[in-house]
């Protein structure tokens, strides 16, 4: 299954208006052509301050229609800044390599490619064949010595990593450790979409020794992780490779138990859940989907539903930037901002960007005759093959109503039909429909013009957290929480009262994304309990 272009749907609704805030973002002062190649992460992260902006900039742009003010002048801009060898930072020694360079040129990579998908500017592939050849190419072999051994990392470190000061088998380590594996991602989509086929030998390097690593013993960051994983998932769809798709398929399930935190978010590193962080919560989202895009499993869309409302719009905030919130659990119940990382603006700002520009364009999906509502937000979609028109009150209720005109054949429509959805209906003016349940869709053959009109119902859900002491609430997959500011024994059963809204202990529960309107100076005292006693 392949999601929509950029430009064949419109996003309307609270999705449209994410996206013009974090665009707003990205347009402030320290993100314009005179800052972004003086910004703090020059040195330390070379490339990855620049190449996150880019790639935000790049795909707000193709989703909102609107082209970034700055971005044309940015990239022409980066010819620049290069060195002798064609990219950002230092020249190393031979046979030396910085891993934090390295991931940094994953998002300017990240970025040069969306841009030249959105340009077709021959200079954007020539620069990516530089950095590819003369950046990356040399550490063949250079991999299999990558440092991997407990002894050989450190174990504390700050939201923005660091460099540890240590050159171990020829790499200068990071305190993020794992981050020489983030550039899996931008190296697998110039071999797969830009058929830059000399990268496979240094991508067979890559994911044999990735096998090798134990994440959880050497607390490897969780944000590496995911982009490895998903740098996986691009190999498979390029080459149909089973053992690529099946390591990728590993390292999400130890993310979804050893990685995330309750409201669906990530623990920086594994085995330390300190803060969360954004860019992480992208790459879980953006794994989760394609997963269900590969396998057609409905437990993989059901978890990036999740990740999208509980932990992705938690961690918007007002000003459109994205921050680091705390790590929710047992022992922590209660959810807000991280004091000191409230947004964090040299990084996840950026990927939250491109985690919103996702969404809108996988909120359909098409193979050969079927077309697939994976949710039921508000946008307009005009393909060649169709056309069709989604609102409701999706995800905090079941009443849709969907406009679609069927061009040169029928289409196969699939209707998003989660386990919690009771009494799953679909009318046709005002006949009901019958259709097929299979994969967690509802599947119905339209032939001709239609309005149809998608019923079903909600109920507040109890579950327990992964340690069985707590449990949580749902109302579609959607988290609901109190506010407090410390901790309350909740002993009733929560009950819709008379003004419909959802209530405990005459407390009321609300979904988590209401912090998108907390003012910045407010955001730390908005503190929203989620797990509650049993």
């Amino acid at each position: 299954m392949w999601a929509l272009k950029f430009e064949e749907i419109t996003s309307l609704g609270g999705l449209a208006r994410r996206m013009l805030k974090s665009f707003e973002r990205l347009e402030c002062p320290m993100y314009q052509p005179e800052n972004l190649y003086r910004s703090m992460s020059v040195e330390s992260w070379p490339g990855d301050w620049e190449g996150r902006t880019l790639l935000g900039l790049t795909l707000l742009s193709r989703a909102t229609g609107r082209r970034a003010a700055y971005l044309d002048q940015m990239m022409k801009d980066l010819d620049n800044h290069l060195n002798s060898k064609g990219y950002l930072g230092e020249v190393l020694p031979q046979g030396e390599f910085s891993e934090q360079q390295f991931s940094g040129h994953n998002w300017l990579l990240r970025a040069l490619i969306e841009y030249y998908h959105f340009t077709q500017a021959d200079w954007v592939r020539e620069r990516i064949r530089t950095i590819l050849e003369n950046l990356y190419m040399p550490a063949l072999g250079a991999y299999g010595r990558y440092p991997i051994l407990p002894d050989q990392r450190v174990y504390q470190g700050e939201a923005s990593g660091s460099l540890t000061g240590a050159c171990i088998g020829g790499w200068h380590t990071s305190s993020d450790t794992g981050c020489a594996y983030m550039c899996l991602d931008a190296l697998s989509q110039a071999y797969g979409e830009l058929d830059m086929k000399f990268l496979k030998p240094l991508l067979n390097e890559m994911v044999e020794n990735l096998r090798r690593i134990d994440f959880v013993g050497i607390s490897v960051q969780t944000h590496a992780t995911l982009s490895a994983a998903r740098g996986l998932l691009r190999i498979h769809r390029a080459d149909g490779d089973p053992g690529a798709l099946e390591l990728a398929r590993q390292l999400f399930e130890l993310y979804l138990a050893h990685g995330m935190s309750e409201n669906y978010a990530n623990h920086n590193w594994f085995g330390r859940p300190l803060w969360t962080e954004p860019c992480a919560i992208v790459d879980s989202w953006m794994a989760a989907m394609e997963l269900f895009c590969l396998t057609r499993e409905a437990r993989y869309l059901e978890t990036a539903h999740r990740i999208r409302f509980n932990a992705l719009y938690f961690a918007q905030r007002s000003n459109g930037g994205f921050g680091c919130d705390e790590c929710v659990g047992a022992e922590n119940p209660v959810l807000s901002a991280h004091a000191g990382a409230e947004e964090a603006f040299w990084c996840c700002s950026m990927r939250g960007a491109e985690g919103l520009s996702q969404i809108h364009r996988h909120q359909l999906l098409v193979e050969q005759d079927a077309v697939l509502l994976t949710g039921y937000g508000r946008f307009r979609a005009e393909t060649e093959r169709f056309s069709l028109e989604c609102q409701g009150d999706f995800p905090l209720g079941g009443q849709i109503t969907l406009g679609i005109t069927p061009k040169g054949g029928a289409v196969k429509l699939g209707l998003y039909a989660p386990e919690y959805a009771g009494d799953f209906q679909v009318f046709c003016g005002e006949r009901a429909l019958s259709p097929t349940f299979d994969g967690g869709f509802a599947w119905v053959t339209i032939d001709s013009p239609c309005t149809l009109r998608v019923h079903f119902s909600m109920i507040l859900r109890e579950e327990a957290d992964s340690s069985g002491l707590m449990r949580k609430y749902f109302l579609g997959p959607v988290m609901m929480g109190v506010k407090t500011a410390q901790p309350v024994r909740m002993e009733g059963v929560p009950h819709k009262a008379a003004d419909g809204v959802w209530k405990i202990d005459e407390k009321t529960l609300i979904p988590l994304w209401e912090t998108l309107d907390v003012p910045m100076d407010e955001l730390t005292e908005e503190k929203i309990q989620v797990l509650f006693a049993k």
